[in-house]
């Protein structure tokens, strides 16, 4: 499957203390390896390999050596310091300052490493520190000075999502009173995440794109009925793309929004060829009821001709996308299906809508206009 890059779960686990964090990637990796539809959970707290480590002990401390000095120490004892650069055949060469290989390669020379104080005297590392062989860690996270640990997991979109995961995993570790909540944090972060983040924000960018139609459409129309007739026929496209994503076996998700978005473009626009010739039929002198059977006969053709074509268009991702473009197939499936259905819907229903509009129109309008020459009136005698 192609799409978005990286796991369908990235789940990130926060806290001071080391210990709590490897038993808690332990414990929610354990848990996630039941959760139905959840795959491939690994972390990145397992043991690494053996390696020396070493800790300032109680007489280092009263010489005022630190950890980083410490650290230090061994750096440049077992890396090496740079100390300038040479130029050698045209290409300028660092000059490090090292111990000798036999010393570097004795597993035992770590504790006579030597340490040179501020007072100038020499100490050695096995006199100043707790010296001892241990396992380390495979990778080192942090977030906010912080150790973090890494989760990740794939999930069987044919059983769960992974936002379904992610707000279980939220209820059981992270909520508010979670049991052992105390003394870490979870992250969840990736490249799905990120998809679900966007996929809220497009809810506000849902609306403010309905807000810019009707505001388009009330400036074309004169009213503010009619453009509210032209964005009802919106919601019938929901209808075909929750049917369309049923039968294909797919989740709502980013791709099916953004195919959403595109197909209530397609809808007014359908919309929209009959409610103008109705109003255009109606100003040549004729009834509403012709008008409206007029417009529907008149303008099937090519609102199903747009339907067809586009449809036939993106037919391809719908039923044969393969490979690098099958993770397009929900927004085909969406603007496809949601089109089919919208448009019939369309046809059928959009003119009994214009019809109830006109009667409301025909019932409130004279009462508000005579409430306007009441209050006109009152204001000006």
């Amino acid at each position: 499957n192609a799409g978005p890059a990286g796991d369908d779960i990235e789940l990130g686990i926060v806290s001071a203390d080391l210990a709590l964090l490897q038993a808690k990637a332990r414990e929610i990796s354990a848990y996630m390896k039941r959760m139905p539809g959840v795959h491939d959970v690994a972390h990145d707290q397992e043991p690494g390999k053996l390696e020396y480590q070493y800790q300032l002990n109680e007489r280092g401390k009263r010489l005022g050596l630190s950890q980083n000095e410490l650290a230090g120490a061994v750096r440049g004892g077992y890396l090496g310091n740079e100390v300038l650069q040479v130029t050698w055949d045209e290409k300028r060469l660092p000059v490090r300052v090292i111990y000798p290989r036999a010393l570097r390669e004795q597993s035992d020379s770590l504790k006579d490493l030597p340490i040179t104080l501020a007072s100038g005297q020499t100490v050695y590392l096995g006199d100043v520190a707790d010296i001892r062989i241990g396992r380390g860690q495979n990778q080192i996270r942090r977030r906010d000075t912080q150790r973090m640990a890494r989760i990740s997991a794939d999930v069987d979109a044919g059983v769960t999502t992974p936002g379904t995961v992610t707000r279980q995993l939220a209820r059981v570790f992270g909520g508010p009173g979670a049991p052992g909540a105390k003394g870490y944090s979870l992250l969840f972060m990736g490249e799905k995440k990120k998809a679900e983040d966007a996929f809220k924000g497009m809810k506000q960018a849902l609306i403010i794109a309905l807000a810019v139609i009707f505001f388009m459409l009330t400036a074309l129309f004169r009213s503010l009925l009619d453009p509210l007739v032209v964005m009802a026929a919106i919601p019938f496209g929901l209808i075909g793309i929750v049917i369309g994503h049923a039968l294909f076996g797919y989740n709502l998700q980013f791709l099916s929004g953004i195919g959403m978005l595109a197909l209530s473009g397609i809808i007014v626009n359908d919309s929209l060829i009959i409610v103008d010739f109705i109003k255009r039929l109606r100003r040549e002198g004729r009834d509403r009821i012709s008008a409206v059977v007029e417009a529907g006969k008149v303008r099937a053709r090519p609102i199903l001709l747009t339907t067809i074509t586009t449809f036939l268009g993106v037919s391809p991702l719908i039923f044969f996308a393969t490979g690098q473009t099958a993770f397009l197939s929900p927004l085909a499936v969406s603007l496809g299906f949601g089109l089919v259905f919208a448009t019939a819907l369309i046809l059928l229903t959009l003119p009994c809508f214009y019809l109830i509009a006109d009667d409301l129109r025909a019932q409130f309008m004279p009462r508000a206009a005579r409430g306007l020459r009441r209050f006109s009136r009152i204001i000006f005698p």
